[in-house]
């Protein structure tokens, strides 16, 4: 009878496994299908710069994959997400992972502070 229980536990758990990473990679595809159909990109306003050839924009663009049809960008995120890379951010100017670990820690102090005065 335990024995029984443990295989069905098993399963259980081996099924919802299957359910989230199917879920997960349904919800990441769309949701960068969807962002990659707005117009434009980070480097189209840099096309607006005079004083930024366009040979300068268009080696920038390939240089982070801006050139390749959508699901190469997408499959090449995917496979870096896998690996923790998360990418670098072009507003920040720095890796992504620190970014967000920096705003992470942020906000637990803003939590603790919070939870201490109420």
């Amino acid at each position: 009878m335990l024995q029984h229980d443990f295989v069905r536990l098993i399963s259980k758990l081996l099924g919802r496994a299957l359910q989230l990473l199917v879920l997960s990679v349904l919800v990441t595809s769309v949701t960068f299908l969807l962002s990659s159909l707005i117009p434009g990109d980070y480097f189209t306003t840099q096309r607006l710069d005079p004083t930024i050839r366009p040979e300068i924009v268009d080696q920038l663009r390939h240089r982070y994959g801006l050139d390749q049809p959508v699901y190469v960008q997408y499959a090449r995120w995917l496979g870096n997400c896998l690996k923790l890379d998360l990418g670098f951010s072009l507003f920040y100017r720095a890796p992504v992972s620190p970014t967000l670990t920096t705003g992470r820690q942020n906000l637990r102090k803003l939590l603790i502070l919070r939870s201490r005065n109420s």
